[in-house]
C-alpha cells in the first residue's frame, strides 16, 4: 500500500480577505510533534489539525490538513 500524502494550509481573514495559502505536505499522517513544530502552536491545536484543522474560533489565522 502506497502512503498518503497529507496537505496543510494555512488561512488568513483580515481586512485584506486572504484565502488559503500551502504550507508544506506530508508523506504519511503528520505526528502532533510536526504540527507543532510547523504551526508554532501547543499540543491542544496541534490535535485539532490533525483531525481536520479549520477555524475554532475568532482567530485571525488558522491551519487545514486535507488528506
Amino acid at each position: 500500500m502506497k502512503n498518503k500524502i497529507y496537505i496543510l494550509t494555512r488561512q488568513e481573514n483580515d481586512y485584506n480577505q486572504h484565502g488559503e495559502y500551502y504550507e508544506t505536505y506530508f508523506i504519511g499522517k503528520p505526528t502532533v510533534k510536526q504540527i507543532i513544530n510547523w504551526t508554532g502552536h501547543d499540543e491542544e491545536y496541534a490535535k485539532w489539525v490533525l483531525n481536520g484543522g479549520g477555524r475554532k474560533d475568532d482567530e485571525d489565522v488558522w491551519y487545514n490538513l486535507r488528506e
